[in-house]
């Protein structure tokens, strides 16, 4: 850089430097600043009338180390406030769900053997389920004959052969040919192939005992329960009966396979909501805002209505990401215009708050953020202390930990447009521009 002493001609007609600076404090301190600011250090140089043919010069260096050390400045406040107000939005965020009071539900069943839960609206409540007996389908089938076996000797006659079906007041007919070469278990696959192509609102399948080397056919409901309460009537059965194919009948096969005989009656589920019995075509049922699916009997299952954990869970985090967040811009930003002010409220807030914030699992560490300690939090969920210390519509007042941390969060995200306008009045060149441009007297008495 060039020396600005050269610009300085006159200088040396003054008794000494310190003339001029006495000049210069004179004219500081009699502005509203007590900080000397350029426009002062311009106003005292314009003052004297041996700098004033050289004061574009020296407003030339003073003008650009200004602006270089102001552009500076000014970015790093807007990255600042950036950073603020995004930690701040995420705080407001975590406290209005934890606090709206729309936290999702959960329902717990004291027998999962027994239910299983599907679904719980807002309005679900606890209570007591006993189930007496579960829905079941109808099933027909299952005699078992020798899967390898030639289906000759069970009786099967060959050729093209047709089975009857019988269900909900519609008839279907199944056709299906069987060779002379054709097994047990190809003969009893054809027949389900067939079955199961009808589409009839009932379904076949074979099952093969590898340890006995049997197999057999077996015909299900599609649906479970009956219209009347109870056991099945005849007319709510499926039936499956032998057709006649060019004079060609399917009774042999319908022997052979017991396809004909009902092995499983369909039922409706039986059980009871808090002592109230009812019945239910289906599995599915819903009690007190909670649908559940049965699964087996049970004399007593407790269905327990709780906040749904993980979510509840999943916000704390948030929060907790938040606030270590704004703890950190604000402290790696002091300089910075508000960061003080909003470090040293979160700071308190916490500290004071500490006692709440350790019952939930959340620890205060030896530099000042927060820590989780899962287990913890996991048993704080589960026995409702979460929701005690971030109850519904906390937020809405300034009391209590999550009023406390809202207002620092909206009052910092507020602000965000103020820490970006910089915090420094005036912007001095520094200590090291003065001595560099030879105008050390500058920097010893104005830095």
């Amino acid at each position: 850089m060039i020396s600005a002493m050269k610009y300085l001609p006159t200088l040396t007609q003054y008794d000494s430097n310190m003339q001029l600076l006495n000049n210069m404090s004179a004219a500081n301190k009699s502005g509203a600043s007590s900080t000397p600011s350029i426009d002062g250090i311009y106003s005292v140089i314009l003052q004297n009338s041996q700098l004033t043919n050289d004061k574009s010069i020296i407003k030339k260096y003073f003008s650009s180390e200004t602006a270089t050390n102001q552009a500076s400045e000014q970015t790093e406040s807007s990255s600042f406030a950036t950073e603020a107000k995004s930690a701040s939005e995420d705080i407001k965020s975590a406290l209005t769900a934890l606090t709206n009071g729309k936290a999702e539900k959960t329902a717990v069943s004291s027998d999962k053997n027994a239910v299983d839960v599907k679904s719980v609206s807002k309005t679900a409540t606890d209570f007591s389920l006993t189930v007496n007996q579960t829905a079941k389908t109808q099933e027909n089938g299952g005699t078992q004959a020798y899967a390898a076996a030639n289906a000759a000797d069970s009786g099967v006659a060959t050729g093209k052969q047709t089975i009857k079906i019988e269900n909900a007041g519609k008839i279907y007919y199944a056709e299906y040919v069987v060779s002379a070469t054709d097994t047990n278990k190809d003969v009893q696959k054809k027949i389900a192939d067939a079955i199961n192509a009808e589409k009839a609102g009932v379904s076949a399948k074979v099952n093969v005992d590898n340890k006995t080397g049997k197999s057999s056919v077996v015909v299900e409901s599609a649906a479970t329960g009956t219209i009347s309460n109870g056991t099945a009537q005849s007319g709510e059965r499926f039936s499956i009966s032998a057709a006649q194919t060019n004079g060609q009948s399917s009774q042999g096969a319908i022997d052979a396979y017991g396809l004909s005989s009902v092995t499983r009656e369909a039922q409706n589920a039986i059980y009871s909501i808090n002592g109230e019995q009812k019945t239910n075509k289906t599995n599915d049922i819903e009690a007190n805002g909670v649908k559940l699916t049965l699964k087996n009997t049970t004399e007593n299952a407790n269905i327990k209505i709780t906040e749904d954990g993980t979510t509840q869970i999943n916000n704390v985090r948030s929060l907790v990401n938040g606030v270590n967040a704004l703890l950190d811009v604000t402290s790696k930003n002091a300089n910075q215009q508000g960061a003080s002010s909003v470090y040293g409220k979160l700071f308190s807030t916490l500290n004071s708050n500490s006692s709440e914030l350790e019952g939930i699992g959340i620890n205060i560490t030896q530099n000042g953020f927060l820590e989780i300690d899962e287990k913890k939090m996991q048993q704080a969920q589960e026995s409702g202390a979460i929701s005690k210390v971030f109850p519904k519509g906390a937020t809405n007042g300034s009391y209590g930990l999550a009023g406390k941390l809202n207002q620092i969060a909206s009052t910092t995200s507020s602000s965000a447009a103020d820490f970006a306008s910089g915090s420094v009045s005036s912007y001095l060149p520094s200590s090291n521009y003065f001595q560099d441009s030879g105008l050390s007297f500058f920097a010893d008495y104005f830095m």
